[in-house]
């Protein structure tokens, strides 16, 4: 926040304020104010200031800016980044959660028996899997399966090297390395490409541009061999991660109190709210959305919904038999929170 003169005037510096941390808030009047400052970053592409951001005066006469202005899509030079920097947003994301955010895939053996064929075999299967992220898929079936050989990729480097770090890493069972399907043309050349069993895909595509989902599914065709078997989860459209994208009601970098903190004063003004009653900017939000059903998350990795008609005709364009096309669908509890979200 900074403040303005009697007379709003427009301002091509701008700040914002920031709630990092919750400081003790001292009982405020319509003359007492708190500040918290940051350097607003400069508008994306070649946007001005004003074109980029909806700028109000509030009734105690700050300026306040509310994100980027309405748009049903993110702006293309974004859109661009989203898309072109998928490996530096994961390795961020890696950096920060390493191996703590997703948990081992322990369902994979109900979902998936492919994975767990019974008995001695003369030679073990030979799995590709995409985006092994830090081995929640890897691990646990490796670990029930004593007849599959895992070649696990992914196209974060930290991811990767938390793989090999881990204690079960055993390079008798699996080779982890660095690959990007969604650009790069052929694997490296220790893939035994065209004799592959199997590939596992789980909650992977999702994070592959639209336009270039093709050309992994024709990645996969060229590395099996006749008769292998793609295993494929992911987001289904209308899924309750897809409603958090979409439901935005607020608006960005709001920064009212909460309720049992609302400090008490003698103004008009019951809050940090600015007044909106007659602005059409203050209804302004950062959209979340790429393209249809794909969404970019705060942290810059972006996930796709699909629906079992975009799967289906995904894969038998590519020659490709489709032996199953369903959509899973469970009641998830919070029992903590007392909140039922359908997934």
């Amino acid at each position: 926040l900074i403040p303005v003169a009697a007379t709003p005037t427009r301002l091509t510096s701008l700040y914002l304020r920031l709630l990092s941390t919750r400081l003790p808030t001292p009982p405020l009047t319509s003359s007492s104010t708190i500040l918290v400052t940051a350097r607003c970053p400069a508008p994306p592409c070649s946007m001005s200031f004003e074109a980029a951001y909806a700028i109000i005066d509030d009734a105690f006469g700050y300026a306040r800016m509310y994100g980027y202005k309405s748009s049903a899509y993110v702006p293309d030079c974004l859109r661009e980044l989203y898309e072109n920097k998928g490996s530096t947003h994961w390795d961020q994301f890696y950096k920060v959660n390493t191996t703590h955010f997703f948990k081992d895939r322990h369902w994979i053996e109900r979902e998936f028996p492919e994975l767990f064929p019974p008995g001695p075999l003369v030679s073990p299967l030979q799995v590709l899997e995409v985006g092994c992220g830090v081995g929640n898929t890897l691990f646990p079936v490796v670990a029930k399966s004593p007849n599959l050989y895992f070649y696990s990729f992914d196209y974060s480097k930290v991811a990767v090297d938390l793989v090999l770090s881990n204690p079960a890493y055993n390079p008798a069972r699996m080779t982890a390395f660095v690959h990007d399907i969604s650009t790069q043309q052929s694997f490296p050349d220790f893939i035994p490409v065209g004799r592959l069993d199997l590939c596992v895909m789980i909650f992977v595509l999702s994070a592959v541009p639209p336009h270039r989902m093709r050309h992994v599914v024709q990645q996969l065709r060229m590395a099996l061999r006749p008769g292998g078997t793609v295993l494929f989860r992911d987001y289904a459209r209308d899924d309750r991660a897809q409603q958090r994208f979409t439901d935005t009601t607020t608006m960005m970098m709001d920064i009212s109190l909460p309720s049992d903190d609302a400090p008490s004063h003698s103004s008009s003004s019951s809050s940090l709210s600015p007044s909106t009653q007659n602005n059409e900017h203050a209804s302004a939000i950062h959209s979340k959305t790429i393209a249809e059903n794909y969404h970019v998350r705060k942290d810059g990795t972006a996930a796709f919904f699909f629906d079992t008609a975009y799967v289906q005709e995904l894969f038998e364009a590519e020659g490709f038999e489709v032996l199953q096309n369903i959509v899973v669908k469970k009641d998830v509890i919070n029992r903590k929170e007392n909140k039922h979200m359908n997934r």
